[in-house]
């Protein structure tokens, strides 16, 4: 059976954050519990920083997959990524990741997205297979990312709020 795919909306955000939980848990990537729910939070406030979809069976929320929006030169403009994609154990093989990256992909197309980005581990044969049945191909590249300190982030964010503000006589 097909799972129900709907759109997240700040009303499902505990039952979406109890999914990146278990996904978290899972992997064994850090969680900051505060940070990571006001990020959840802010995606599902502003439609311009992505989207996100919860598979339903009936009441029970099977999984997940959060879409993040960016730009690249390389790709001819806008593209997206997949940040997160997660199937409860008990939910796998029965369709619904692809049934969540159909969904992505129509959405990318509708958005007029020209690429969709996303990463997997090495030791996930299940999901590198399911990727590139679906047209994604690795390439010669790795991510590699840098946490940003905190107050850097802040700081860069008050400046931005404050641009044309005179500070002084001299405008600095």
């Amino acid at each position: 059976m097909r799972p129900e795919l709907r759109l997240a909306t700040a009303a499902d955000a505990d039952v979406l954050f109890e999914l990146v939980r278990a996904f978290h848990a899972e992997e064994g990537y850090p969680l900051d519990e505060r940070a990571g729910r006001r990020a959840l939070d802010e995606l599902l406030s502003d439609t311009s920083l992505g989207r996100a979809w919860i598979a339903w069976n009936g009441s029970e929320a099977q999984a997940y997959v959060v879409l993040v929006f960016g730009f690249s030169i390389e790709f001819r403009g806008r593209d997206a990524l997949i940040d997160e994609l997660y199937v409860r154990p008990d939910a796998r093989h029965r369709g619904v990741a692809r049934a969540l990256l159909d969904e992505v992909e129509t959405a990318c197309a509708a958005l007029g997205r020209h690429a969709i980005h996303l990463e997997v581990e090495g030791d996930k044969s299940d999901a590198e297979a399911l990727y590139r049945r679906r047209g994604f191909t690795g390439t010669a590249r790795r991510l590699l990312s840098k946490r940003l300190a905190a107050f850097l982030v802040a700081a860069s964010w008050l400046l931005a709020a404050t641009e044309g503000f005179a500070w002084g006589p001299d405008g600095h």
